[in-house]
């Protein structure tokens, strides 16, 4: 399995790891719109080979997953691009021993991830930590025999965790849906 790394996750990785304010200002934005047709939208990603569910809002996550022979699924709601009060960074973090990349936006996933040997990839986006008007929460699904992680904020996505035998860990947050 081909890890989804771009060459710009070591600069992303410092974003990401910076407190929310130092973030916050690294980042800087040509979009403040609150219009879901100019945020990023969150897409899952399948790849089959390695049973690997993938969820992305930046270009060069869209690249890494078809690089990997992913196959797109849907687009699981709107994320911001950039830090606000009320907002946290969704987080991408990849496993090689598992093949499993997880995508989080809680200090308990991303603490769970790096305590089961995940890496920080990149930023995707930022998600409200509670729910305001016109968002959805982001649910995030394991499966144990798969060892997948798999976030998704639709009906859809949720009906094909539990038909696949995904169980509820927890909402990561809250995107516009």
């Amino acid at each position: 399995m081909k890890r989804l790394v771009s060459l710009s996750a070591a600069i992303v990785l410092l974003i990401a790891l910076a407190p929310a304010g130092q973030a916050a200002a690294s980042t800087t934005s040509a979009s403040a719109s609150q219009n879901a047709l100019l945020l990023p939208a969150l897409e899952t990603w399948w790849g089959g080979g390695p049973a690997d569910n993938f969820a992305t809002a930046t270009v060069d996550g869209t690249n890494d997953a078809r690089a990997a022979g992913y196959v797109y699924v849907r687009t699981e709601g709107f994320v911001w691009d950039q830090f606000a009060s009320g907002r946290t960074g969704l987080y991408s973090l990849y496993s090689s021993a598992r093949g499993d990349n997880i995508t989080t936006a809680t200090q308990a996933g991303y603490d769970s991830a790096i305590n089961a040997g995940y890496f920080p990839v990149r930023t995707e986006g930022w998600v409200y930590t509670s729910q305001v008007s016109g968002t959805v929460p982001l649910y995030q699904y394991w499966h144990g025999g798969r060892a997948d992680n798999f976030v998704t904020a639709t009906q859809a996505g949720r009906n094909a965790a539990v038909a696949a035998g995904y169980v509820f860990v927890r909402v990561e947050g809250y995107v516009k849906s």
